[in-house]
């Protein structure tokens, strides 16, 4: 990976008025002498001089950096809260792993995705709650789920008999809350999942059994249509295989459901 210089801006600060200019001046040039940091370290903006500084030395520098408007950030999660009041949103760890973006995040009261004990040390390190924080990998490493459980984590994904068997040995079964992971119809998506992740509609009765009388207790169920999905059906039919599920869970289960987690992979017109 080439070096970096991180440069983080705040457009909801009236010093920042020339924030939209600096973020599309992405252009490297010449020489990066006079730019006022270590190789891979952050800047605010304030740090080189405001602005126009900033503007400067991207347009002179030929260093890799990338850009957080940290006031930006935060205003799209208050727009996504506000268009989604009953959707709480949840980061992928994995699409960008820096922690001040993750932050930044969390100031704004988003939760996370995390697939790994790396992600989950990564965000527990920022003193987010656990509960804030779902554990989603589809085949997850016992020392994983043991770090899990031992930092609050109890929030995870199931999809198999074989999952919930290691769940069940290496969480702590009276706390964890599980999510039913079902297969989607995702042909219209750019990266299609349900080829490696889903349960099989057909096999949903029999894994709610098997959780029921593993002493673990499943709160929702999860999908995921595909990235990149543009087709609005495929979350009509999505939503529809989980109100069966939901159904089933109330005559399999001693709990009722109540989570529905609708995945990721949004496509936007804004």
């Amino acid at each position: 990976m080439a070096p970096c210089t991180n440069i983080q801006l705040d457009s909801s600060n009236p010093q920042h008025a020339d924030d939209e200019l600096l973020a599309t001046a992405a252009v490297a040039k010449n020489d990066h002498s006079q730019l006022p940091a270590r190789i891979g370290q952050e800047l605010r903006v304030a740090d080189v001089g405001g602005p126009a500084s900033a503007k400067h030395h991207i347009l002179h520098s030929d260093i890799p950096f990338w850009l957080l408007d940290v006031g930006r950030t935060q205003e799209l999660v208050a727009e996504w809260t506000a268009a989604f009041p009953r959707v709480r949103p949840f980061y992928d760890v994995k699409c960008n792993n820096h922690h001040l973006f993750h932050r930044t995040l969390a100031s704004a009261q988003a939760g996370f995705d995390c697939t790994n004990k790396e992600e989950l040390q990564q965000i527990t390190s920022l003193g987010v709650s656990s509960e804030c924080i779902v554990f989603t990998n589809a085949c997850k490493l016992q020392s994983h789920m043991e770090f899990a459980t031992a930092a609050g984590v109890h929030w995870t994904t199931f999809d198999s008999e074989a999952e919930l068997h290691k769940i069940k040995k290496s969480m702590a079964p009276s706390k964890a809350k599980l999510l039913l992971r079902i297969e989607t119809n995702d042909e219209g998506a750019t990266i299609r999942l349900s080829s490696k992740y889903g349960a099989h509609m057909e096999e949903v009765r029999s894994l709610l059994r098997s959780a029921r009388e593993a002493g673990l207790v499943v709160v929702g169920v999860a999908f995921h249509i595909g990235s990149g999905a543009i087709n609005p059906n495929a979350f009509e039919e999505a939503i529809a295989n989980a109100r069966t599920v939901f159904e089933l869970g109330k005559q399999l289960l001693e709990k009722l459901m109540y989570v529905l987690d609708i995945g990721g992979g949004f496509c936007s017109s804004g």
